[in-house]
């Protein structure tokens, strides 16, 4: 086997072709340009040299390979990786027991019978696809490796291979945080189908309240939840887990549910004990701005009696507007104004129960940051399964975990299954490192007057 002085090798022309590039004097955009070409070919070599001497070892032990007999070897696989194209030979087996047939090497490294994509390079343009769009996204890699770029379709199916759900919790049971109150603001995006109706899709999130941030405020310790659902009770379920799972219950006095109103979030005060809700002003001026328009003393005196808790007054203000709308349309408007008041009058009048606990609802902003930026806010339609699955990847980021950790993460067994060398080989090649920086020693260039230049590039060598 020898792996070891092959990887020597490659360092080492890596190394010849720096000190060449510096020889000849060239500007540094163009020094990096080149450097990172060839430590792309670096990172190409050295993926296949660890694979060809994988599939070697096993091919030499039988004992790492029970059942399985030697069908060919040498048949030629291609797979695009982070670093570019790799090509490398591995031996293609049957198990005596059941007849299956496989080249065992490429199960390990995790590739599939047809596999054309690395999951490294997956994991990379799944993460950027929650940024732009798969086509944007697909061509990406091509500029840190030549010859990486790949098509939207490919694009679109690692994200349909990936399971974004949470992750589980592998550090045991989590110690419960203690908080009076705990609030959750929920709205939804909609966004275009490929065909049929535009797709509602929830968000909703947890938080701890508010602390100061430069001139203004943010929220503590948010979690979001995201994703499409035929029964909305499951994400609302979804919410609690985290909530039951994160926080002692029994401390808690209330939950502020905030939104505007529509039943999906106020399912969420039958699943949620200690839950009241909390109508957002936002959505609220704006009933009341689309049914009194420019009559500025009307909406003034409107806005008075809301601030005043005074149902009875809100409604008889809105009954005189409505009676004297000049249109079946303005009619209509300031009637549902009257019914939006009466129907969340709960939501409103909470404000003047609990005051110093209520800072109003932020979640036209969150879904516009969280869905909207990739969801609705650039032409084109989505299916069902792309929207879901992007929704539950922007709230993955949202929360500020690693979608290209998670994604490799959740590889089946067999794809963590660890690549094997034979490690007493390893140990005797390893006692030979002091010839490698003898040979890069031996490089002209590094053999001339002392200047800042040759300290630097002896510096690299015996750091090697």
């Amino acid at each position: 086997m020898n792996l070891i002085q092959h990887l020597k090798d490659h360092f080492l022309q890596v190394a010849e072709k720096i000190i060449s590039f510096l020889e000849g004097g060239i500007d540094y955009p163009t020094f990096q340009q080149e450097l990172k070409k060839e430590l792309n070919k670096l990172g190409q070599n050295i993926c296949r040299e660890v694979l060809e001497a994988t599939d070697q070892y096993l091919k030499e032990n039988r004992r790492e390979r029970k059942g399985w007999v030697v069908q060919r070897s040498s048949e030629e696989k291609n797979i695009l990786t982070p670093f570019g194209l790799v090509t490398y030979s591995r031996t293609y087996y049957r198990n005596k027991e059941t007849g299956e047939y496989a080249h065992l090497v490429d199960r390990l490294a995790g590739y599939g019978p047809h596999a054309r994509v690395d999951a490294a390079l997956k994991a990379e343009l799944i993460a950027k696809a929650t940024e732009t769009s798969y086509r944007k996204s697909g061509a990406e890699p091509e500029k840190t490796a030549p010859g990486t770029a790949v098509s939207a379709q490919t694009v679109m199916n690692a994200i349909r291979s990936y399971f974004a759900r949470e992750t589980e919790n592998t550090g045991g049971v989590p110690r419960k945080k203690i908080v009076r109150v705990l609030y959750i603001e929920a709205d939804e995006d909609h966004v275009a189908r490929q065909k049929g109706k535009k797709l509602q899709i929830p968000l909703i999130y947890v938080h701890e309240g508010w602390e100061a941030k430069g001139n203004g405020y943010r929220l503590k310790n948010v979690r979001y939840f995201s994703g499409l659902y035929t029964d909305i009770e499951l994400l609302w379920l979804e919410v609690w887990d985290y909530i039951e799972s994160n926080y002692d219950i029994e401390k808690i006095e209330r939950i502020y549910v905030a939104g505007d109103g529509a039943s999906w979030i106020k399912k969420g005060l039958a699943v949620l004990p200690k839950a009241c809700f909390v109508l957002d002003r936002f959505h609220l001026e704006k009933y009341i701005v689309r049914a009194l328009g420019k009559e500025k003393d009307k909406k003034e005196e409107l806005r008075e009696a809301l601030r005043r808790f005074d149902l009875p007054r809100a409604q008889q203000i809105l009954k005189n507007a409505q009676e004297n709308a000049p249109s079946k349309h303005k009619k209509k408007a300031v009637a549902e104004c009257r019914r939006y008041i009466k129907s969340n009058w709960e939501g409103i009048e909470i404000y003047q129960k609990y005051p110093g606990e209520l800072k109003g609802c932020s979640a036209e902003g969150h879904v516009s940051h969280i869905l909207s930026a990739r969801l609705s806010r650039r032409p084109g339609g989505w299916s069902k399964k792309g929207a879901d699955q992007m929704a539950r990847l922007r709230v993955i980021k949202g929360n500020g975990e690693k979608i290209k950790e998670k994604y490799l993460a959740q590889r089946t067994p067999l794809g963590k299954a660890a690549i094997k060398i034979c490690p007493q080989v390893l140990r005797l090649q390893r006692k030979a490192k002091g010839e490698l920086r003898e040979r890069l020693d031996n490089i002209p260039a590094l053999k001339g007057p002392v200047t800042s230049l040759t300290k630097t590039l002896k510096a690299l060598v015996f750091a090697l």
